[in-house]
């Protein structure tokens, strides 16, 4: 089964991505802000969905922490802003908070099955 760390500092989006990933099938982990992310991916998840603003550090800083580790990790910057960020700084995808289930489905599909 492959997990996937999920970090949101808001509990709400938190529960419903939590439970929108275990009714697709997957383990998950969750994350409150950076430290706890990097902590959180210790043991390598398989997919890292990481929100941009974070109270302790951005997702962009965490991002980076994880490339410097995990060259090949596929992490989405799940975000509720409206503007996107290419792929190319670094980002594997993007997802739009608010998501719908298919939207989610979709993509985990895309980046983790073979």
């Amino acid at each position: 089964m492959k997990t996937i760390l999920l970090v949101d500092d808001d509990a709400l989006i938190r529960g419903i991505g939590e439970d929108a990933l275990q009714a697709l099938g997957y383990r998950t982990r969750t994350a409150v802000d950076g430290a706890s992310a990097l902590e959180a991916a210790e043991e390598r998840p398989s997919l890292v969905l990481l929100d941009e603003n974070l109270p302790d550090m951005n997702g962009t800083a965490v991002l980076q922490a994880l490339r410097a580790r995990w060259p090949d990790l596929p992490v989405v910057l799940f975000s509720g802003s409206q503007r996107t960020r290419p792929t190319q700084e670094g980002w594997t995808a993007v997802l739009a908070k608010p998501f719908r289930m298919h939207d989610l489905a979709a993509l985990l599909s895309r980046l983790l099955e073979p």
